[in-house]
């Protein structure tokens, strides 16, 4: 076929085209400048950054007859054939079908014999770590000490799986993942060496979507050309590569912003419509809110300063919303897609993420508090989805009463109905002392007793937290507040996150029957509170659960009572 693949057309010749990766290109250049060209080299780096290219042009630059130059000529007959690949001293070895020890054994015998057309042999071996541990052993030797007339240039793009002595032996140079707008500008050149049209944001998209690959650029937008009738749109691009256009995901970011939920749900089921599915929606929001992110931390960024010219949707987003609204997006959609694994109806999360994030913090401090139950609300809503849900008798389970003699509503606080009407909410957590000093040891045991439902409950809505919870054991209940103690400290923080806590608390007014503050602590922290109610003979400063004690330490303190059983 006379037609020639983009990336093929446009593969490097020079070490000036390659592109991203001048870190790399000076070091060699001057490595040839002054005579010090290495013996074995290691390229590593994503897919399409230019490391099978680099090892080609280091090939015809130690055997350009022009000795002066830090670039190939590309004109002299050894650059030309190696170009072309005609010059059998410049042997390409795919290590992922020539990975055996047979292989390396006869590369250790090719060795030997000196180069025929060009002063110096170069054995490429790309996606080396493909050998197998007999190959790598085999090469060992070699590599370490290679005839003077051999260099070695391996390329991968997992150099974690390289022995150690193999990484030793070579001079490591790490690819970079090519910047966006830098492949842009290469488009742009390709583009209009062909007298062809685009716009600039079909090549930002296509740039987009190589994920810092310029030879995944370069196959996109040749199939785009072949693809296209005309100028190259952004609506082609998206049509061919399957993606959510820009202007959609920003629209339904905008509406989210508003609280406008109509409008975020009717753009939502527009793209599942068109065929596109829920976490790649809900991800293809979470860069663009990511993008947002950048513009308004990084605005000097010259990536996004392009962006900002073309893409008027995301200029105005950048004027809408804070850093506090991005993150916030951000972390309800991730929590979103979290919750889709497993579910059949993720539609439905995702029409309950956005519900919530339209009526939660973002665009207003007073839906704060919606914004911290996206978690928990997804969380439900997978339960819903796979059937389950908490039955009615569980709702009217009878409350632990307060006292032994004394039957209390659920909803209802110790002390009667003028008591429950003058209750105050749980605020600030009340410091360990004064729960130590309160604490009710009746309330105390039935809390104990309850445990094990309460915990049941958890689980139903949360098995995470749950799990989470596990780690802990109730040791007392006094008033509105709950004490748990916990031995080790992450799942005492975990436990104390907004979400988790609200989420807890929630289950503790339902199934006990009064509002109460969960009140976390380390074990340590417990015992060592404990003993500190205590004198050195044993004498209690306070009865639990005693009324009258009470009265009496309000009267005169704490210090001038004191009870022995």
């Amino acid at each position: 076929m006379s037609y020639l693949a983009l990336y093929r057309e446009w593969r490097p010749q020079t070490f000036a085209d390659l592109v991203g990766q001048e870190h790399v290109t000076q070091t060699l250049q001057n490595a040839l400048k002054s005579g010090r060209v290495a013996h074995s080299y290691l390229f590593t780096g994503p897919r399409g950054t230019g490391k099978t290219s680099a090892a080609k042009i280091l090939a015809k630059a130690v055997n350009c007859t022009d000795k002066t130059a830090a670039e190939p000529c590309n004109v002299c007959p050894a650059c030309q054939g190696i170009t072309l690949g005609k010059v059998m001293d410049v042997i390409e070895i795919d290590a992922a079908s020539n990975r055996g020890v047979d292989e390396i054994r006869d590369l250790r015998e090719q060795v030997r014999y000196t180069p025929s057309e060009v002063a110096n042999k170069v054995y490429i071996v790309d996606e080396v770590h493909m050998l197998t541990t007999e190959a790598f052993n085999a090469l060992l030797k070699t590599l370490e000490e290679p005839p003077p007339h051999v260099i070695f240039i391996l390329a991968t793009t997992e150099p974690h799986k390289l022995p150690a002595t193999i990484i030793s032996r070579c001079q490591r140079f790490d690819f970079r993942r090519i910047q966006t707008n830098a492949i842009v500008k290469r488009l742009q050149e390709i583009v209009a060496s062909r007298d062809e049209q685009a716009e600039e944001a079909a090549l930002w998209m296509i740039a987009g979507a190589a994920e810092g690959g310029l030879r995944d650029a370069l196959s996109i937008l040749d199939q785009a050309l072949s693809f296209a009738e005309g100028p190259l749109t952004v609506l082609q691009i998206e049509d061919m590569l399957g993606a959510v256009g820009s202007a959609a995901l920003g629209n339904m970011i905008a509406a989210v912003r508003s609280g406008d939920v109509r409008q975020a749900l009717v753009l939502y089921s527009e793209q599942l419509a068109l065929g596109k599915e829920v976490g790649q929606l809900l991800q293809g929001l979470i860069a663009y809110a990511r993008d947002v992110l950048m513009a308004l931390v990084v605005p000097d960024s010259d990536e996004l300063k392009e962006r900002l010219n073309y893409d008027s949707v995301f200029a105005g987003l950048t004027q809408m919303l804070t850093q506090l609204d991005c993150i916030r997006l951000m972390d309800g959609l991730t929590k979103a897609i979290y919750d889709l694994r497993g579910v059949v109806q993720g539609r439905l999360v995702g029409e309950i993420a956005l519900i919530q994030l339209c009526t939660a913090a973002i665009g207003g401090s007073d839906r704060a508090e919606a914004a911290e139950s996206v978690q928990s609300g997804a969380s439900e809503t997978e339960s819903r989805v796979a059937g389950t849900s908490l039955s009615t008798s569980q709702h009217q389970r009878t409350p632990i009463p307060a006292k032994a003699d004394a039957q209390v509503p659920t909803q209802r606080s110790v002390g009667g109905p003028e008591a429950s009407r003058q209750q105050p909410r749980p605020g600030a957590l009340p410091s360990l002392e004064e729960v130590v000093a309160k604490m009710d040891s009746t309330k105390t045991e039935q809390l104990v007793a309850e445990w094990p439902r309460i915990a049941a409950e958890v689980k139903k809505r949360s098995v995470s937290l749950q799990a989470w919870l596990a780690g802990g054991e109730p040791v007392a209940m006094c008033d509105y507040s709950v004490v748990m103690a916990f031995k080790n400290q992450i799942h005492r923080e975990t436990v104390l996150k907004p979400n988790n806590k609200e989420m807890i608390e929630d289950v503790f007014a339902q199934m006990i029957g009064q509002q109460v503050t969960l009140h976390a602590v380390s074990m340590s922290d417990w015992e060592a509170a404990q003993k500190q109610r205590m004198e050195p003979d044993g004498e209690v400063h306070q009865a639990k659960g005693d009324t009258l004690v009470d009265e009496l330490i309000s009267l005169f303190g704490a210090d001038k009572v004191n009870l022995t059983d």
